[in-house]
């Protein structure tokens, strides 16, 4: 097992620590399993993070860094009040245009973020998917970055599920694409004319405002 390994298998209960904490926040608009994601991407980074700053220690380039488990608490007490400020932000504001779909005044959309629940005019926009590849298409519903999505996919849990840990960053992006662009094309070959089509006047439905 490498140093990093090990190191996060010692440090992935923190991930469970923030999430609870953050969690029992009364205007959580994340679910419990997007939030320890988010935390063990933090932590992961942090550990690799940690690594190079060691290695610039041990070549005389930096100062001695503090200790790991230290770095990666406060990697996660920032990443903490980070989302804190993005929930306030969104304010509960829910979006799915940035999926292309119109949502006019006359549709039927039924959107829990906290169940992972997006249905618009009775088509549920995640089936066909599971695991990973559903993870990412919510996330894209929900306005996330595709840089972290793209980090999801080279975390332990994806590699669980076959995806390659060591595959280089644009890969990932690639990927994200891919399964984006792959979901959007099953929802608009069987559901066209339930998701594309576009009423008289329209509102747009936002899951954040970033």
């Amino acid at each position: 097992m490498k140093p990093s390994e090990k190191a996060y298998k010692e440090l992935e209960y923190l991930a469970v620590k923030y999430a609870n904490k953050l969690y029992s926040y009364e205007e959580i608009s994340l679910e419990r399993e997007d939030l320890l994601q988010e935390f063990r991407l933090k932590i992961f980074t942090s550990i690799k993070a940690y690594g190079r700053r060691w290695l610039a220690y041990r070549r005389g380039e930096a100062a001695r860094p503090v200790p790991l488990r230290y770095y990666v608490e406060c990697a996660c007490s920032n990443k903490c009040t980070d989302l804190m400020r993005a929930i306030k932000k969104e304010n509960h504001k829910l979006r799915i245009d940035q999926t292309n779909y119109d949502c006019g005044i006359e549709d039927t959309v039924q959107v829990e973020p906290e169940t992972n629940h997006f249905v618009v005019n009775g088509v549920d926009v995640l089936r066909n998917l599971t695991g990973m590849k559903r993870m990412i298409f919510s996330l894209h519903i929900r306005g996330r970055n595709r840089r972290m999505m793209a980090q999801l996919l080279r975390s332990p849990r994806a590699a669980a599920e076959g995806y390659d840990q060591n595959m280089l960053f644009n890969d990932a992006l690639s990927l994200v694409d891919k399964i984006i662009a792959d979901q959007q094309a099953y929802l608009l070959a069987n559901y066209k004319s339930a998701l594309y089509y576009t009423p008289t006047r329209y509102d747009y439905y936002r899951l954040n405002d970033e």
